[in-house]
């Protein structure tokens, strides 16, 4: 029983591990997953907000109004939270609502501004700032009018509130993920410890039929593929407590037609040697003399078979105890 118990702990163990493993590892593809969404996200939520921005600064743009462009560029990133950068056709900025753009240099170069520049309808990359050396998301979009190319209108945020947010959106699930995992181990938990003590129930059951105990029954509550085994063990135990007692009683039926037979054989053949005994004394000539030691000795003989059938049957119905054995040389 101990034994058996140890086995099944240490199944319940690796199947507990096993999960824990597929986990950790569903964890992992999902936190890949949520950072590339919520990459993408941002990314819409940036070009959104380029569309909302392009009415407002498109006729300073064209007017070349520098000092309204930069204050309102100021005023929208205040609202919007994002860095906004605008460039001209030459990839030089001409304001940005977080630096000088004095003191920027040519953006010709950088992927999302050269997209746009050469015909995209948006740019975008992911690397470190050069102005404040953080990992940022820049998305860019063509300022036109009358398909003209006035610049190229950028928005930034930097990776940590991508991350931030990834991480809040992370924490939100492995929170309910341990939740859901500890009401799932509780649950499989109750399963297990009643799928054991069914299988242990049935084990002990199979032991106490091999024992010969037909009377014990599998008792299993459950409706399951377990309960039809029990049902089927306790069907078979009654049919073999039924062959058993159709066998002993045939074995005590036999036990009984031999020792009658044995009895019935033993009288008339008793007889038999006593008569034969009887002739042997009187006169008889030599060929009738022959033909009844011929009988006496058969009868003899049959008289040993009778007594040692006898003998087997009353050595089946003694208990072994009680035979009393001793040494023989062979």
């Amino acid at each position: 029983m101990k034994n058996r118990n140890n086995v099944l702990t240490k199944l319940f163990l690796v199947f507990l591990l096993t999960a824990l493993t597929i986990f950790i590892l569903i964890f992992f593809v999902v936190r890949n997953y949520l950072n590339a969404q919520n990459i993408e996200i941002f990314k819409q939520d940036l070009n959104q907000k380029s569309q909302t921005i392009l009415s407002s600064i498109i006729p300073l743009v064209s007017s070349q109004n520098i000092p309204a462009l930069k204050q309102n560029i100021d005023k929208l990133s205040s609202s919007l939270g994002n860095r906004i950068t605008l460039i001209n056709p030459q990839g030089l900025v001409i304001a940005d609502s977080q630096n000088d753009e004095k003191n920027m240099s040519d953006h010709f170069n950088r992927p999302e501004v050269k997209s746009v520049l050469e015909g995209a309808n948006f740019g975008q990359d992911i690397r470190k700032s050069a102005t404040d050396s953080q990992a940022t998301l820049y998305y860019a979009i063509p300022i036109k009018t009358d398909e003209k190319l006035l610049g190229v209108l950028r928005l930034s945020i930097p990776i940590n509130n991508v991350k931030a947010f990834e991480n809040n959106t992370l924490r939100n699930i492995l929170f309910t993920s341990v939740i859901i995992i500890f009401i799932c181990i509780v649950a499989v938990y109750f399963i297990w410890r009643k799928f054991t003590k069914d299988i242990s129930t049935l084990m002990d059951t199979i032991s106490e039929i091999s024992k010969g105990n037909f009377q014990v029954k599998a008792q299993i509550k459950s409706d399951s593929q377990v309960f039809q085994f029990a049902k089927a063990l306790n069907k078979m135990s009654q049919d073999l407590e039924q062959l058993f007692l159709q066998t002993k009683e045939f074995d005590n039926l036999k036990k009984d037609f031999i020792s009658n037979a044995s009895h019935e054989l033993k009288t008339p053949i008793t007889a038999i040697v006593g008569f034969s005994q009887m002739l042997q004394t009187q006169e008889l000539n030599d060929e009738t003399k022959h033909y009844v030691e011929i009988i006496q000795k058969q009868s003899k003989r049959l008289s040993n078979i009778v007594t040692d059938i006898l003998s087997l049957s009353d050595l089946e119905n003694t208990d072994a105890k009680e035979i009393e054995k001793t040494d023989v040389e062979i």
